[in-house]
């Protein structure tokens, strides 16, 4: 990470951005305090690509898997969850 004032941002430009699109993050400051951030168009398009619920994530991964060609004893799984109904507790 590099941080640079915003005055001295104007007079480097063409080499802050470049460092931008290197993978350095850069952070512009007036008086002192943090007030935008310079990162490659990569970087940029990753934080604002859409994030899909879990379900949407799941039912994703299902659809680009071919699992009919797995053979799995479905009695495999059988003891993996616990069926207590929890701990008693006192009311």
């Amino acid at each position: 990470m590099h941080q640079y004032s915003i005055a001295k941002a104007k007079n480097s430009l063409s080499r802050i951005v470049h460092e931008a699109e290197e993978g350095e993050t850069v952070h512009l400051t007036r008086r002192g305090k943090l007030v935008a951030v310079l990162l490659s168009a990569k970087e940029y398009q990753q934080l604002n690509k859409k994030q899909s619920s879990p379900a949407d994530a799941l039912q994703q991964f299902l659809t680009d898997k071919n699992y009919k060609d797995v053979d799995i004893d479905p009695t495999v799984f059988e003891d993996l969850r616990v069926k207590k109904s929890g701990r008693d507790i006192q009311l």
